[in-house]
């Protein structure tokens, strides 16, 4: 019965030793998760608000070049228009009225995106 008893006062210690040894373990693993989520956190917030930024930066270019591309349309129908009606006499006027068109485009393209 002596025996027995040292035995399982022996056993006794060594769950102790291991119980400390698991609590110490787990509190350091809760102070390296606690500091996780805050600082996982800060970056994807940061991540979050660029990704954000980013995204309206390009739906604004996106509508520039759009509203771009239908003045350039819009410019170009009306020219096409005013060709199909050339009279002769007119027909020898192309060279200019082309440099005029390009003149335009270059000036729309350029005020777009300066404003």
């Amino acid at each position: 019965m002596g025996y027995q008893l040292r035995k399982i006062a022996n056993e006794w210690k060594e769950y102790s030793v291991l119980i400390n040894e698991y609590i110490r373990d787990v509190d350091a693993m809760k102070r390296a998760v606690s500091k996780l989520p805050s600082s996982a956190g800060e970056h994807s917030f940061e991540a979050t608000a660029e990704a954000e930024d980013a995204l309206r930066e390009t739906e604004r270019i996106s509508a520039l070049v759009d509203e771009l591309s239908a003045r350039v349309k819009l410019e170009l129908r009306m020219r096409a228009t005013e060709m199909r009606s050339f009279s002769p006499e007119e027909m020898a006027t192309i060279p200019r009225k082309r440099e005029c068109i390009s003149r335009l485009l270059e000036q729309l393209i350029c005020g777009s995106f300066i404003q």
